[in-house]
Parts: C-alpha cells; sequence; structure tokens
C-alpha cells in the first residue's frame, strides 16, 4: 500500500506542472513566457497560411519584405525568450524588434492585396499576441504603472524625441505627394505615423505622459520601418530619423530599472482565439524560415516602386546606385535589434538621384 501510496505522489509531481498549465489555459491567462511561445507558434500558423497564398509566393519581389520579417520574428522571439531566462536588456530589445518586424510583414501583407482570410487570420492573432506582451512587459509599461516624478534625464530625454517631430511632418508632405499620392493604402500608414507623432508632441512631462510619448516614438519608427521599402528614394531618410530614436530609446532602458518578478504576472488572453495553434506548425516551417534567403536586390528594389512616376527604377548616376545599394544593405537589420546598425544618408538630397528627381534640390532630405 505504501509502495502504491508513493508510486502516486511521484505521478502526481510529475503531472502537477501540465496540470497547472492547463488551469492557466482554461482561465485564460498566461505570463511573459507562455505568452512568448504562444506568438512562437503563431508565426508557424502565419508561415503556414501563406504557404498557400500565390499572392506571398516568396519568389515574388513584392513578398520578400513579408518573409523577411517573418523570418526576423522567429529569431526575435527565440532571443527574447533567451533573454527573459538571463533577465538581462536582449529582453526588451528583441520583444521592440519583434513588434517591429510583425509591422513590416502587416505591411507588406497589405500591399500584397491583403492576404487570404487564413493569412488574415492568422496575422490577427500574431499581432495581438506580440502587441499583449510588448504592451504588459516592456519598460515602457512598467514606468507607467510606476508613477513618480521622472528624473532629469528622463525629461531630457522625453526633449530630444519631441524635438524630433518638428521637420517630420515636412517628410512626410514629400513622401505623401510623391510616393503616396495614388496609393490609398500608404496614405493610411502615412496617417498613423502623423497620429503617433502626435502623441509625442502632447506628452506630458509625467511618468505617463512619458512612457507613452516613448512608446509612441517606437510605433512610429516601427511603422517607417516597415513602410520605407515602398516609398522608394521618397524613403531613403527614414534610416537617419529612425536610428536617432533608437539611440534614445537605448539610452533610456540602458539604465531605467525593471523588477523581473513582473514577468511572472499572468495577464488575460481569453479574448485571443488560440484554438489552432500548434508546435507542430512551427517545427515544420522553421527549416524554411531559417534557411531561407529573402534579401532584395537592385530588381526587386524597381519591382516594388514600378507604379510610381519616379521610383528606383528613375534613378541615374553613381550617386543615386550607391544610395540604393546602401538601402539594401539595410535590409536584413531590423529596428531595435542589439546590433542595429543602419546606413543613413543624411548628406545627399533629392537631386543626388539624377533624372526626373532634380527638380526636388540638393542638400538634406
Amino acid at each position: 500500500m505504501k509502495a502504491i501510496h508513493a508510486l502516486l505522489t511521484i505521478s502526481l509531481l510529475l503531472f502537477m506542472p501540465n496540470l497547472l498549465a492547463d488551469s492557466h489555459e482554461a482561465a485564460g491567462q498566461a505570463d511573459a513566457r507562455a505568452l512568448i511561445g504562444h506568438a512562437q507558434q503563431a508565426v508557424g500558423q502565419v508561415v503556414r497560411a501563406a504557404q498557400a497564398d500565390p499572392q506571398l509566393d516568396a519568389g515574388k519581389s513584392e513578398a520578400k519584405p513579408f518573409w523577411e520579417a517573418m523570418k526576423g520574428v522567429n529569431e526575435s522571439l527565440d532571443k527574447a525568450e533567451t533573454g527573459l531566462s538571463l533577465q538581462d536588456q536582449t529582453f526588451f530589445s528583441n520583444l521592440a524588434a519583434a513588434r517591429a518586424q510583425v509591422i513590416q510583414a502587416e505591411v507588406a501583407v497589405t500591399m500584397n492585396g491583403g492576404g487570404s482570410a487564413a493569412v488574415q487570420s492568422s496575422m490577427k492573432t500574431l499581432t495581438a499576441l506580440v502587441t499583449r506582451l510588448d504592451d504588459n512587459f516592456s519598460k515602457e509599461s512598467v514606468r507607467a504603472k510606476q508613477g513618480g516624478k521622472l528624473t532629469k534625464t528622463e525629461r531630457q530625454q522625453l526633449d530630444r524625441l519631441k524635438k524630433q517631430q518638428r521637420d517630420l511632418m515636412k517628410k512626410l508632405d514629400q513622401v505623401e505627394r510623391n510616393a503616396a499620392k495614388n496609393n490609398k493604402a500608404m496614405q493610411a500608414g502615412i496617417k498613423k505615423m502623423r497620429e503617433q507623432s502626435k502623441k509625442v508632441r502632447n506628452a506630458r512631462r509625467n511618468t505617463a505622459g512619458f512612457a507613452s510619448g516613448f512608446l509612441a516614438a517606437r510605433m512610429m519608427s516601427s511603422w517607417m520601418w516597415g513602410w520605407h521599402w515602398w516609398w522608394g528614394p521618397w524613403g531613403v531618410w527614414a534610416p537617419g530619423w529612425i536610428d536617432i530614436n533608437i539611440d534614445i530609446w537605448v539610452d533610456w532602458i540602458d539604465v531605467a530599472p525593471y523588477d523581473w518578478d513582473l514577468v511572472d504576472t499572468d495577464v488575460d488572453i481569453g479574448d485571443l482565439d488560440l484554438a489552432d495553434l500548434s508546435a507542430d506548425d512551427l517545427a515544420a516551417t522553421d527549416d524554411f524560415l531559417a534557411g531561407g534567403d529573402f534579401s532584395l536586390n537592385d530588381d526587386d528594389f524597381r519591382a516594388m516602386t514600378s507604379d510610381m512616376e519616379l521610383g528606383w527604377d528613375a534613378v541615374e548616376g553613381d550617386a543615386g546606385m550607391d544610395i540604393m545599394n546602401g538601402m539594401e544593405s539595410n535590409y536584413d537589420d531590423a529596428p531595435y535589434e542589439p546590433a542595429f546598425e543602419a546606413n543613413t544618408f543624411e548628406d545627399h538630397g533629392m537631386s543626388d538621384f539624377g533624372g526626373g528627381f532634380d527638380d526636388f534640390g540638393g542638400g538634406d532630405w
């Protein structure tokens, strides 16, 4: 009898974690690690759906930004999980990178006809999971809940972000007049950036305003990164602008404190439909993403802006080609990755592209 009791006790101990996990799922809650796991499975679901969608054929120039983004999301979530285990800053940087890459994938789906019903549904789930993770466990969200007064450094950092908005509207105006003038999807994307910029400009100098302003700046940079591939030569200024935002953000997260016990906090996910998520999807597509080459070349750049009056196919001269090559090199990176280092082109202007661009002047953008 004692032996039977012992076996029952051991069995309960072995299966208790699974029972607890099941109770979490039944209650519709998840902590940071569980959310990462769900998001990783959602990546597999998106990839499976996209592989069956002709609009997102991985060989198409216009589909490559989608696949590069999905490859990046997959890697960033893995690195965020490692950062969570190590309790270091790579958790936050890779979480931010994952959110930026999800946005790039969303933009690419939009620019490829909107995707099939399966792609739309699976992307909705992935976006919701990554957003839920970021909204609850990023340093911005924690800083908003902490309250208290801003430090002198935080006030200065917020002011730096505000200052950067001064000429952004002018840059977006130029993009809208030229790259986006006949494209409602691009116009809607620019509208989102304007809304985020307004949040930064109007952010109050308190903890709620600081956190809101920093998150808005990050979202704006992420939307800009996802869209600027489609703006052609009119978006060449964007990497330099984003780079400044990231520098300000990194300066803050490097010193901002964080209570790592918070990652064990359960958040509600009962509103998300996760019934179809499976680790099998990710296992089946992981090799495809890891081994895939979705890089952009000159022909891809030209194809993505072929509908523009002045796209990449209108660029002439060595300076313009050098800029295009620099943009192609940037494609391998993603905003907020720890090793992010973009080529920037502050010393150039639209006239450097030659041809029909000469009428838009030289100097800075």
